[in-house]
């Protein structure tokens, strides 16, 4: 989908910054055409990209916003 290609360079560019940091936070990409169907059914992931925050391993909020 165009938006997912659009958010690929920016994922990439975040999770290269997040994984040279100490911050405890991780980017994780989910494949919901493939192995990822169960967690996409899971969490009701409906459009894409879907963005889910979670904290401590508990979904803690969706992002909403636009997807430019």
């Amino acid at each position: 989908c165009g938006h997912c290609k659009r958010l690929k360079p920016e994922f990439a560019v975040a999770a290269g910054v997040l994984k040279n940091d100490d911050t405890p936070v991780a980017l994780v990409k989910v494949d919901c055409t493939e192995g990822g169907k169960a967690i996409c059914e899971q969490y009701s992931v409906s459009g894409y990209p879907t963005l889910k925050i979670f904290r401590k391993g508990e979904l803690s909020q969706e992002y909403n916003g636009p997807r430019e």
